[in-house]
């Protein structure tokens, strides 16, 4: 009987020793601030097939289905660092519609992707984005479980200025609970590109772009995620 319940015992603490510890750290209130921030974004024109199983029928998209994708990284050292995220969007017909999130990724930092996922109702991945800017060069990736998925490279121009602005996101998350999140920045240097590359693999590797509209590097940013108009949760832990 006593080497029953030894065995009992061992078997017990190996399997609490193999399981993950739990996250039950308690999630800060927003607005969430992020300093010297990183980005490059490129502005396109999606070809409508491939992003078919992406669209809400109950958001307004623009005639044309334009958008984008979003590359950025902060290296600030606070409680969300190290900070990096990446994105891709469609455009609502007008700004107060917004626009829509069919794909997002943040970390490596796990608060940060748990708060966009359980305050913004976000269905992000964990991953790890990274931009340079040097010498005019502008490049960005991004990863997910250590594999490339996203990578884009631009040449910056002098046309640049110090500017700020805010838009409204809609959650990508499949469920009832839509949340819309106003999303201000501001940057002390902003500047138009000509892009170079563009390359979507793994989980994007399906989704196509009809045209290059535009692209910016931004500088020295500060992004302010604002509280949500309607929680995912109310019980967020």
């Amino acid at each position: 009987m006593k080497y029953l319940l030894l065995i009992a015992i061992l078997f017990s603490k190996s399997l609490y020793a193999g399981a993950p510890p739990v996250d039950d750290k308690p999630i800060p209130p927003p607005p969430y601030t992020i300093n010297n921030v990183n980005q490059l974004s490129i502005g396109v024109e999606w070809e409508y097939a491939s992003l078919e199983n992406f669209l809400d029928k109950s958001f307004q998209y623009s005639t044309v289905l334009t958008g984008g994708i979003t590359i950025l990284n902060s290296k600030n050292k606070d409680n969300f660092s190290p900070f990096s995220g990446a994105y891709a969007w469609i455009d609502g017909k007008d700004e107060e519609s917004g626009k829509h999130i069919i794909f997002s990724t943040y970390g490596p930092n796990k608060l940060i992707n748990k708060i966009m996922n359980r305050v913004y109702n976000i269905d992000t991945t964990l991953g790890s984005n990274k931009v340079t800017l040097i010498n005019n060069n502008a490049s960005a990736r991004t990863s997910i479980r250590k594999k490339n998925v996203l990578s884009l490279s631009a040449k910056m121009t002098n046309e640049c200025e110090s500017t700020r602005g805010n838009m409204k996101i809609l959650n990508n998350a499949k469920t009832n609970s839509s949340v819309n999140n106003y999303l201000s920045w501001s940057s002390k240097k902003v500047c138009k590109a000509e892009v170079g590359n563009i390359n979507l693999n793994g989980q994007l590797k399906d989704i196509k772009i009809k045209n290059i509209l535009w692209a910016k590097t931004y500088e020295n940013m500060t992004i302010i995620f604002t509280n949500p108009l309607k929680l995912a949760n109310n019980n967020i832990k």
